[in-house]
């Protein structure tokens, strides 16, 4: 009896503490999800971050993803959205465990939004349309559209309209079924903008009629759709009407204070004024819009200021002004290089190694199998061909049972084959994804860095992974192909046109001659050499220009024979100097030996020429 009476005892003593781990996670929560409310993102973070600690030790998995969702949004609305990403998806996964399918599908949607703000394109897509299926199945028809309605944005975005317009419609179309008006004035807009973007005006005068007509009747603002409706009548150049617009929009939104909107009507009215050339009017406006969203750090915004103000001002003899203005243009392009950025881009690296590896383990599975096939076929051919010497009758029943089993094994054997040839194009596919997420993510650092040597550097090592992903690129395209060779010629003239498009200046543009044999050329030259020239380029357009009024840069590819091919690269820049060739710590000359090495290449440097730079690079064929 007493033996029994101490253990109830410790069994409400363990009750009661887990009750109170419950309560202090319960409350954890609730003041987090206070200090979002108020949007003290900072506070929240800390708060849910010791909620996040406690349901792990006590394996309360039904708190653990709501915990994880509150984080995510948290570090979204902070513009940390790696971190984002990360709570979001492990959110997922536990709503998975406890089988909440509806908020797993949030979760999705979620992954989505933030992929989208750092340019994780093709992840979004992916996780839009699962969630949007997740959506269908569920039966969470208002969700649905919020998804089709952020798939139209994004493919508004990357200039996809055909695309933009399907989904924005199947949006509308469901929003329409509940009569959500709000929503549905909000995706004429979106409508609307799809086809301005395109100078559609018809079509867009359509959606913004409908729009404009609905929120009339039901009392809404009417700023947004007379932005835009001022937008379409100055491409048609209808000054007066789009006044019209344009005037009672900003009105609206400076009665209502709505700063980023106010800046926005501002500097669509500065426009107007410009377009009709009264500048010194559109430059008040301009000012007004530059002062609002500098002052919320509003950089969309303030670089859409920024480049008109610059427009007009060019037509005057203020220069300081436009020295200004540039200065604040790089202002906003320079941000720190956070710790954050450098441990998701790890992770994203980390993923990657893991999934080649998973892939090659499979790929030798495979072949193993195959190799076990093949050695059985041997078996079955020799027991066959003893038999044949022994008896005839029996010799023919064996012919036709083998033959059959012979046939299966084939089917066996091709079956295997196919499974090889998928696995090795998923691999392809993945690594080039893998590529542009790294190339995403090292964007998105540029973009952040106010370091030079920290932005040369990372703009190195970008142009340097598109290299090579473009070869995968064309591996995919020429995937048809028995052998593993690459079509130098497309190749490089695709890599030469990109480094082109992005370093030649308006001001002084560098023209590219190139004269490229057809050659085929194994994986691994071609990446190297891909690379070779790619450094090349950029040293030429880096360093080999200045004060050169026409610069030229040829390029010629060729074979002279079974054995040797020939990349010759010549400019009329500066030259290249005796003394930087022979700088043993040059990390473009170092990088440029080292790739030609390990394909028993050779450079040469003529510095016997009367103008320029003239390199040639050997490669076996």
């Amino acid at each position: 009896m007493e033996k029994t009476l101490r253990i109830s005892l410790l069994l409400l003593i363990c009750l009661q503490f887990f009750q109170l781990y419950a309560q202090s996670v319960d409350e954890l929560m609730a003041e987090g999800r206070n200090h979002l409310k108020n949007h003290q993102n900072d506070s929240a973070i800390i708060v849910l971050e010791q909620a996040l600690e406690t349901a792990e030790k006590n394996d309360l998995a039904e708190e653990l993803p709501i915990i994880e969702n509150n984080l995510a949004v948290a570090y979204k609305r902070n513009d940390n959205y790696p971190l984002s990403i990360k709570f979001y998806e492990s959110a997922l996964v536990h709503f998975l465990d406890i089988k909440d399918d509806s908020a797993a599908a949030i979760a999705l949607y979620n992954v989505g939004l933030s992929q989208k703000k750092i340019g994780l394109n093709d992840a979004a897509i992916e996780n839009f349309s699962s969630a949007i299926e997740i959506f269908q199945v569920t039966g969470q028809k208002r969700n649905e559209a919020f998804a089709f309605e952020a798939l139209g944005n994004l493919f508004s975005d990357l200039e996809l309209y055909e695309e933009a317009v399907t989904y924005h419609n199947n949006a509308l179309s469901i929003f329409k079924e509940s009569d959500d008006t709000t929503r549905i004035a909000r995706v004429y807009n979106n409508l609307a903008q799809v086809y301005l973007e395109q100078e559609s005006t018809t079509e867009a005068y359509f959606y913004l009629k409908e729009g404009r007509r609905r929120r009339l009747e039901h009392g809404l603002s009417l700023a947004s759709n007379g932005i835009l409706f001022g937008e379409l009548f100055l491409i048609e150049a209808k000054w007066d009407s789009a006044y019209a617009y344009l005037k009672p929009a900003h009105n609206e939104r400076l009665a209502n204070g709505y700063s980023a909107g106010l800046a926005s009507s501002y500097l669509h009215l500065g426009n107007y004024y410009h377009l009709i050339n009264e500048n010194a009017i559109a430059s008040v406006h301009l000012d007004s819009a530059y002062a609002i969203s500098d002052s919320i750090q509003h950089n969309e915004i303030l670089t859409e200021v920024i480049l008109l103000q610059l427009k007009i001002e060019l037509g005057t003899s203020d220069q300081k002004h436009v020295l200004d203005k540039f200065e604040k243009l790089l202002e906003l392009r320079s941000q720190a290089l956070g710790e954050s950025s450098r441990t998701e881009a790890a992770r994203f690296d980390v993923k990657y190694e893991t999934l080649k590896k998973d892939e090659t383990l499979k790929v030798n599975a495979v072949e193993i199998e195959l190799q076990k096939v093949e050695n059985e076929n041997l078996e079955y051919k020799y027991q066959s061909a003893i038999i044949a010497l022994v008896i005839g009758l029996i010799l023919l029943l064996i012919i036709i049972i083998l033959g059959m089993r012979l046939r299966k094994k084939n089917a066996n054997l091709k079956s295997k084959n196919d499974t090889i040839n998928v696995l090795h194009k998923e691999l392809r596919h993945r690594t080039k994804n893998y590529y542009s997420e790294l190339i995403g993510m090292l964007g998105y650092d540029l973009e952040t860095t106010e370091n030079r040597d920290t932005q040369e550097f990372i703009d190195c090592y970008i142009w340097r992974l598109r290299a090579m992903s473009l070869i995968q690129s064309h591996l995919i395209i020429e995937e048809s192909k028995s052998n593993e060779n690459i079509a130098l010629k497309p190749y490089l003239s695709e890599l030469t046109e990109q480094v082109s498009i992005a370093l030649s200046g308006p001001s002084n543009p560098v023209e590219i001659k190139m004269d490229f044999s057809e050659i085929d050329l194994n994986l691994n030259s071609a990446r190297s050499l891909g690379i070779v020239l790619n450094e090349l380029l950029q040293n030429a357009f880096k360093h080999g220009f200045a004060a050169i009024k026409e610069p030229v840069i040829n390029i010629e590819l060729s074979q002279l024979n079974d054995n040797e091919i020939t990349l010759l690269v010549k400019d009329n820049g500066r030259g290249i100097q005796p003394k930087t060739l022979s700088k043993n710590d040059s990390e473009g000359m170092g990088l440029l030996s080292q790739l030609l090495k390990k394909i028993n290449g050779t450079i040469e440097y003529n510095l016997d020429v009367a103008i320029g730079t003239e390199i040639r690079i050997t490669i076996p064929a």
